[in-house]
């Protein structure tokens, strides 16, 4: 494909075979004849590309677990946020960490514990919904961002995480489990917001409020959100950062 107007004296052209999408960039200069005639020249940047593709891949990933860092998840989160506001729309935030990770490290070493948070990544990619996202918050706290999602509905992706966890094979000597929090954006939510009721809700919606008592654990989000925790109201919607 073309990218680029006719009147630019620079273009990129993407030419592809069976195997492999080529990108050239492609300058054009006007010969001084009547007819008009152009020389086009094209130099192959393919590589550069790639290489360019590579570096944003890196800046945006946690080199870990293979999901979204923090800070590119703050940029979606912001994205969504300004959806809520300006939109109307809707999306759910949760955020879990590992029970006892402390002590798996003291047990079997960091290298075990590395590898813990290897196969977490690897089960939210597997497990999560096209749309959704996932990060790494810091150490063994994780997010997951999930658009067009309701509360009931990030409950039941909560719940397929959790049950995922305990059937994963993380060559330890017990299942490994999560604490988790669940919260559903508002038109006043701000990023601070937002997190500060996932972070507060997570000692409540332990294991046994995520798969038997839901209400108690819906009651917890409901007093959070009622209480303003977090911070004061917006009064506009604040652009989205771009990344």
């Amino acid at each position: 494909k073309e990218e680029g107007s006719t009147a630019s004296r620079h273009l990129l052209l993407q030419a592809s075979d069976k195997l492999h999408v080529h990108t050239f960039l492609v300058r054009r200069r006007r010969l001084p004849l009547p007819d008009h005639r152009q020389l086009l020249a094209l130099t192959d940047i393919s590589e550069l590309e790639a290489k360019t593709r590579e570096v944003s891949h890196l800046a945006a990933t946690d080199s870990l677990t293979g999901l979204l860092n923090r800070s590119r998840f703050n940029t979606a989160l912001d994205q969504q946020l300004y959806m809520v506001c300006r939109y109307g729309t809707s999306f759910s935030l949760a955020m879990f960490d590992l029970d006892g990770f402390k002590s798996i490290n003291d047990r079997f070493g960091h290298l075990v514990g590395d590898k813990v948070l290897t196969e977490i990544g690897r089960l939210l990619r597997t497990r999560l919904r096209g749309g959704d996202m996932a990060a790494r918050w810091g150490g063994d706290e994780f997010m997951v961002l999930m658009p067009q999602t309701d509360v009931q509905g990030a409950r039941a992706v909560v719940s397929d995480i959790h049950q995922s966890m305990a059937e994963w094979d993380f060559d330890l000597d017990a299942p490994l489990q999560g604490s988790f929090g669940i919260s559903q954006a508002t038109v006043d939510d701000t990023t601070e917001t937002i997190v500060g009721r996932v972070d507060e809700a997570m000692p409540y919606l332990t294991r046994a409020a995520v798969d038997m008592d839901y209400p108690q654990a819906q009651y917890v989000l409901g007093f959070l959100r009622d209480t303003g925790y977090g911070g004061a109201e917006k009064d506009s919607c604040a652009p989205a950062r771009l990344w």
